[in-house]
């Protein structure tokens, strides 16, 4: 009976650490795919400042006011 109760023990340690693996990946993806919008984001901006340097030089003297 106790080598069972530790059996059962043990299976139920390992589905925990199996759990804590799992929510890491999770984890680990959501966090990629925030990086990678973040970064599609600032490079969408560098274009439509580069667009806007190119049709009006005046903007960056706009932007610092």
């Amino acid at each position: 009976m106790v080598a069972f109760q530790k059996y059962l023990t043990e299976q139920n340690n390992l589905r925990a650490i199996q759990v804590i693996a799992n929510q890491t990946v999770v984890q680990a993806e959501a966090q990629a795919k925030a990086n990678v919008a973040k970064a599609n984001g600032e490079s969408q901006a560098i274009k439509v400042i580069n667009q806007q340097l190119r049709q009006n030089p005046q903007y960056l003297q706009w932007q610092s006011i």
